[in-house]
C-alpha cells in the first residue's frame, strides 16, 4: 500500500493566451488495462476501440485502491518516438497498491517534470480549432511549446497522459514529461541543468 502524493505545481506560462503550466509529478501506480504494439503499423493489439469502450467500465469496477476523486486516465506510451521502442496505451485509474484483482494490470510511471495543459478554447485556438482532445495537444507541446520554453522530451520513462473528469471526457489535461534542455557553455562543452526539486532526470 502507497500513499498517494498529489503534484507540485511549479511554474505558469502564458503561451499564446493559453496556460501552460509546469508541474512535478511523484512515481504513480495506475491500474486498468494496458494495450501494446510493436509498431504503429501493427495495431494495438485487440480490437482498441470497441475495447475501450466495452470494457473500460467493468475494469475500472474491479480496480482496488482506487485515489479519490476518481479520474480516467489515458496513457500514449511511446508513440512519440516511434520507430525506436514498443508502443502501447494504458486506460486506468490511478491507485495506491499494485496488489489487484486477476485480469486488472498495473502500469507504473516514474517520477517525473511535466508540461500540462487544459484542453479549453485557449488551448484549442493554438490548434486553429474551436475544441480539442487532451491527446491533440501533444504534437503541438513537443513542436511549439518545448523549444519556445526551453524543455525537451524526457527520457526518463515517463510517457503522455490525458487526465480526465471525475465524471466527463468533454475536456481534460494533457501532460508531456520533459526535462530542461541542455545548455552550452565556453568552449563547446554542455551541462545539464540541475534538476527541480529532485525530479527525475535522464
Amino acid at each position: 500500500m502507497r500513499i498517494a502524493v498529489p503534484e507540485q505545481a511549479l511554474k505558469t506560462y502564458n503561451y499564446k493566451g493559453a496556460a501552460v503550466e509546469l508541474v512535478e509529478r511523484p512515481e504513480t501506480v495506475y491500474a486498468g488495462r494496458v494495450l501494446h504494439a510493436k509498431s504503429l503499423e501493427d495495431g494495438l493489439d485487440g480490437d482498441f476501440g470497441a475495447r475501450l469502450e466495452k470494457e473500460r467500465l467493468e475494469d475500472f469496477g474491479r480496480v482496488a485502491g482506487q485515489v479519490r476523486p476518481e479520474r480516467d486516465i489515458h496513457i500514449s506510451i511511446n508513440f512519440w518516438r516511434p520507430g525506436k521502442a514498443a508502443l502501447g496505451f494504458v486506460f486506468a485509474r490511478e491507485v495506491t497498491t499494485q496488489e489487484q484483482p486477476k485480469g486488472v494490470d498495473v502500469y507504473e510511471m516514474p517520477a517525473s517534470l511535466f508540461l500540462r495543459m487544459y484542453s479549453d478554447r485557449a488551448a484549442a485556438k493554438l490548434l486553429g480549432k474551436e475544441a480539442c482532445e487532451p491527446w491533440e495537444l501533444f504534437a503541438y507541446f513537443r513542436q511549439k511549446i518545448m523549444p519556445k520554453l526551453g524543455f525537451v522530451m524526457a527520457e526518463n520513462g515517463a510517457q503522455e497522459i490525458e487526465i480526465y473528469g471525475p465524471g466527463s471526457h468533454a475536456r481534460g489535461w494533457a501532460y508531456v514529461p520533459v526535462q530542461r534542455k541542455q545548455r552550452r557553455l565556453l568552449f563547446g562543452f554542455k551541462r545539464k541543468s540541475a534538476p527541480l526539486h529532485g525530479a527525475a532526470q535522464s
